[in-house]
């Protein structure tokens, strides 16, 4: 057996903390991965290894980036399906594949043996959303096995290498479809810096009109739910935010077309309903153009753009960079609305741990503010409590549990609770601690 792999919680976060920090320092693909992987294999204290991204459009697996692989490895195993080896395996199981304990014979990997003369120590999914995006493999000599804190570990670090890859896939995206724009640097600011959704939206709107040089533009959003599209920002003399609009009201072919995520362009409006003529006439609507936000097949709303008073003539190069600010649109306002779900939650589980009004003691003002050091969605371990023990008698606690999440929350929970029980035992705070 080789040396043992030594992972104290310590090291862990320090590992996880340095991983996350060097791999959000860029928005190039190419960095990120580069990155990632030196991180990885320096944290794991291994010499070999690579990640394969997935290419949705053929289901295939390919190399990006890789340190002392063999030219015959590349060769045979620079691009894999979700059916060949190790790689393919935990993508297509979405798990870990690897060997935990001792060297079973079942999970060495034969391709790695004979092509590299290593074991496959670990094929490890990186996954956003529940999504495949890709697989980090790590090759190590036989006797080397992964242990399940080890593995634990390998899936905090992937969880940030996801998001990173995810971040530079969309500004990769953007740089293609802004390349020659002098916007460039604030649309990638918009989209990966912020988080307020109404900032996003009006960012957007006005990028969009800018960058196509259309005067007049907007951003609805579709609620599934009803049925309708909402105004959520508008650059222009258009219906005030808020203002429903029925989807069935556009014409057959233009709800099948959003639907489908292809853009709609018209100048025709006599399958329109009556009402939505009558607005467009107010309104100075002569042509329009519609591009359909859609994250991942679903529809989240529309980007529109017209030229009031005319009938505008929408050319290829407005249409290319529509249809990108439109992808970008779509992931920002996705990854927004989800912050903002986890943030509302966060926060509810937070002041549900605090106290609702701060209690009166004869002699004493009492008063109590909490701010928390940062503004993520992840709820936290800070509390304190005030505990009556009867007359002009008080006990204040102020507590802090280390770490985030649901798990550190019903901890704080839990210590909250058990010290107020405690304290009516009439005991001092040194045998209640």
């Amino acid at each position: 057996m080789g040396r043992e792999f030594h992972l104290t919680k310590t090291r862990e976060l320090e590992i996880i903390n340095r991983v996350a920090t060097t791999v959000g320092e860029s928005l190039e693909l190419d960095v990120v991965l580069d990155t990632a992987l030196t991180e990885v294999m320096k944290a794991m204290e291994v010499n070999n290894g690579g990640i394969y991204l997935l290419d949705e459009s053929t289901g295939l697996l390919t190399v990006k980036r890789h340190k002392n692989f063999t030219p015959q490895f590349l060769k045979e195993m620079g691009t894999v399906s979700m059916d060949q080896g190790c790689t393919g395996r935990a993508a297509r199981t979405k798990e870990i594949f690897a060997g935990y304990g001792r060297p079973e014979k079942k999970y060495i990997c034969s391709d790695a043996e004979r092509l590299m003369g290593l074991d496959c120590l670990v094929a490890a999914p990186i996954l956003f959303k529940g999504k495949v995006i890709g697989v980090l493999e790590l090759f190590a000599p036989v006797s080397r096995r992964l242990t399940k804190k080890e593995a634990e570990l390998l899936t905090s670090i992937n969880n940030q290498i996801a998001i990173a890859i995810e971040n530079a896939f969309s500004h990769q995206a953007l740089k293609r479809a802004l390349r020659d724009s002098e916007l460039l640097l604030e649309a990638t600011q918009a989209i990966t810096s912020i988080l307020d959704i109404n900032d996003i939206l009006h960012r957007l709107v006005n990028l969009a009109s800018e960058l196509t040089h259309i005067s007049r533009a907007a951003i609805l959003l579709y609620k599934p739910e009803t049925n309708e599209l909402t105004m959520a920002s508008s650059k222009g003399e258009l219906p005030e935010k808020g203002t429903c609009i029925a989807f069935d009201n556009l014409s057959v072919n233009s709800r099948v077309s959003l639907f489908n995520g292809n853009i709609v362009i018209m100048d025709d409006f006599s399958n329109f309903s009556l009402l939505l003529q009558k607005s467009f006439s107010s309104y100075g609507i002569k042509s329009f153009m519609l591009v359909p936000l859609i994250y991942r097949k679903k529809l989240l709303g529309v980007l529109h753009l017209d030229s009031p008073g005319e009938k505008h003539v929408f050319d290829k190069e407005e249409i290319r960079l529509a249809e990108g600010i439109a992808r970008q649109a779509a992931t920002a306002i996705e990854n927004a609305q989800a912050y903002q779900q986890q943030k509302n939650i966060a926060d509810t589980l937070q002041k549900s741990f605090l106290p609702q009004e701060v209690p009166k003691i004869e002699g004493f003002e009492i008063g109590s503010v909490y701010v928390p050091a940062s503004t993520g969605a992840m709820v936290g371990g800070d509390f304190y409590d005030f505990v009556p023990l009867g007359k002009n008698n008080m006990a204040i606690l102020i507590g802090d549990v280390s770490g985030k999440g649901v798990e550190t929350a019903s901890l704080a929970g839990t210590v909250r609770n058990t010290i107020r029980v405690l304290t009516y035992e009439n005991l001092s705070p040194t045998q209640v601690m």
